[in-house]
């Protein structure tokens, strides 16, 4: 969910040209990591450090100075690019509509 309105969001501000362009890409991908990290950044140090609803084992790197985990931004920073471009890289499949003859009519004496 947090993919999918980071994502909208982007498209938003981005409006027109996306995916075609490659700047608008390059946009739309940029601000898609930039929202998913800062909901990320937001969400873990609410959770954890101001609710203190859940924590971090001692084995989880975290990231100064709100004491986000590594593995959720580096998730943010690889993720939406590699996602945005294997969408793009399928080719759009559109639907074909195949035309069938009318059976000939027969033709009536004169």
């Amino acid at each position: 969910m947090i993919g999918a309105a980071s994502l909208a969001a982007a498209l938003l501000f981005v409006g027109r040209g996306w995916p075609e362009d490659c700047a608008a890409r390059i946009r739309v991908v940029a601000l898609t990591t930039l929202f998913g990290v800062g909901y990320t950044v937001f969400s873990e140090w609410l959770n954890v450090s101001a609710r203190g609803s859940w924590a971090y084992t001692e084995w989880m790197p975290v990231l100064p100075p709100f004491g986000t985990g590594l593995t959720p931004i580096l998730q943010w920073l690889i993720l939406p690019g590699l996602a945005l471009h294997c969408a793009q890289a399928i080719p759009a499949r559109r639907p074909t509509i195949q035309r069938t003859r009318s059976p000939k009519s027969p033709q009536q004496p004169q």
